[in-house]
């Protein structure tokens, strides 16, 4: 397995009394959580959480290697940093960096949701409203045809963004609660998909929309050959000269 270094025309809203739906303009949805996508970004302080790397590749389905990582997660001064607790489940001795992975996936956090719904980028996307669900505005988006300005890193190979991707707003706090995006020109891999789930933490006495997980699923060109990685976030906190960093020795 090779690893990896990457890295609405309209809304509807479903009444609660089940009367007719609401019509609001796809360009007053995308403005709004656009807007809240960058308050949040530039507000953040430096913050951490606890969190999970699994990462496995497949052949034919079976697994067939797979590395698991538990740390302490931070971000500060713009800078993303671990502290390894534990390989595999045992103890990492201390100062330990990240152990190779079978898939490796970097600026893995929060990096898509930005990329993708944050002012600056819009312009580089087309956007449509899908059925909504329950509490949740459904739009699919693709990058504009021709578009030159977003470039991917695939396995130390520039490409041009071509991508599909669907995402889902909560719809009362107009917010990213997840997405998902499908890399189309991804050179020698037959498929690359990249799923966010997220949710409100309390950092500080302010509420953000962060990662719980971060999945990332692809095929090679022998398309027996699969891998994920997954990161899993929680306990999201402020980052203070009160809270100390742990490591195992």
């Amino acid at each position: 397995m090779k690893l990896i270094s990457a890295l609405l025309l309209v809304f509807v809203l479903a009444l609660q009394n089940g009367g007719a739906p609401e019509l609001r303009p796809l360009a007053d949805i995308l403005a709004l959580v656009s807007q809240n996508v960058k308050t949040g970004q530039d507000a953040l302080p430096d913050f951490l959480c606890s969190e999970k790397v699994t990462s496995t590749a497949f052949n034919s389905g079976k697994i067939q290697s797979r590395k698991s990582v538990e740390s302490i997660f931070s971000i500060r001064q713009s800078r993303e940093n671990r502290e390894i607790l534990t390989i595999d489940g045992k103890p990492a001795k201390k100062n330990a960096k990240m152990p190779r992975l079978p898939v490796n996936i970097r600026g893995s956090f929060n990096f898509m949701v930005y990329f993708t719904l944050s002012p600056r980028w819009l312009q580089w996307y087309d956007f449509a409203q899908k059925p909504g669900e329950t509490g949740r505005i459904v739009l699919e988006y693709e990058t504009k045809t021709g578009q030159k300005d977003l470039i991917w890193d695939i396995a130390g190979d520039n490409k041009v963004a071509h991508d599909t991707g669907k995402a889902w707003i909560d719809s009362k706090a107009m917010q990213v609660a997840r997405i998902e995006r499908n890399l189309l020109n991804i050179g020698d891999f037959s498929a690359w998909k990249i799923t966010i789930e997220q949710m409100p933490f309390l950092i500080g006495d302010k509420e953000f929309w962060l990662p719980k997980s971060f999945l990332t699923e692809i095929t090679e060109k022998d398309r027996r050959k699969t891998g994920t990685f997954l990161a899993e976030y929680s306990d999201c906190k402020k980052f203070t000269a009160e809270i100390t960093i742990r490591t195992q020795d």
